[in-house]
């Protein structure tokens, strides 16, 4: 029982209970992080956890043991919140979990949230085939790119340069200009709509890479259109 003491810590970022059937203290420590599985964000949960680990060793946990206990073991408990563990947060614990082995184990409670969506541009997902039409009141012919669903900000700030690529490009196949009548030809205009998902989020990156796009149509026959799917 060196471990532990009666009296209740002050604003820690870590709560106690009492696991009788297992005769130990559980430090809960929640981690709800605001963004997607990151390097930061790993080592916000490092801290979080060592912050409990040096709790233990300075004796000040053991508020919820009951009265005539006089025996008990402590273990840590990460409580993931909004979203499950990222790869880099796994692994985040499996390392302390190795380091501390034995004497304070360390677990991760089982949730329910949704797993965490990875930002791996790699693996970023494709872009939709571009949707032709002509538009005859406004003689202008209609490119719609959709973009997959994400909820990653960077990722969709990726998938619209991609989908503007795409569209632009579908713009001088001949899909395309087979479209345009022929008596227009020349005079015609273009509008580029680069359909996001309900959902998805709009920050500053990718705003900025909406005026970047716009930027680079400046002087030309393309519009483009940044909307939302009807949902």
């Amino acid at each position: 029982m060196a471990w532990f003491s009666r009296s209740r810590p002050v604003d820690p970022n870590w709560h106690e209970s009492w696991d009788a059937a297992t005769h130990r203290v559980l430090l809960h420590v929640p981690f709800a992080p605001a963004s997607p599985a990151t390097s930061d964000t790993a080592e916000e949960l490092s801290q979080a956890i060592v912050h409990a680990v040096r709790a233990v060793q300075a004796g000040d946990v053991g508020s919820s043991i009951p009265d005539g206990v006089t025996e008990a073991t402590v273990a840590i408990l990460v409580e993931p919140e909004r979203r499950g563990l990222g790869d880099l947060e796994r692994h985040t614990v499996d390392i302390l979990r190795e380091s501390l082995g034995s004497s304070i184990p360390l677990e991760v409670a089982e949730t329910s949230v949704p797993d965490v969506e990875e930002d791996d541009p790699d693996s970023d997902p494709e872009v939709g085939a571009a949707e032709l039409a002509w538009d005859e009141a406004a003689k202008s012919l209609v490119i719609k790119v959709a973009l997959p669903e994400t909820s990653i900000e960077a990722r969709v700030a990726r998938l619209m340069k991609t989908a503007f690529n795409s569209g632009l490009a579908a713009i001088a196949s001949a899909p395309a200009q087979g479209l345009v009548p022929d008596d227009v030809r020349g005079s015609e205009t273009y509008d580029l709509h680069l359909i996001l998902q309900p959902g998805t989020p709009q920050g500053g990156r990718v705003n900025a890479v909406e005026s970047t796009l716009r930027g680079a149509l400046r002087k030309t026959k393309v519009t483009l259109c940044v909307e939302f799917a009807s949902a």
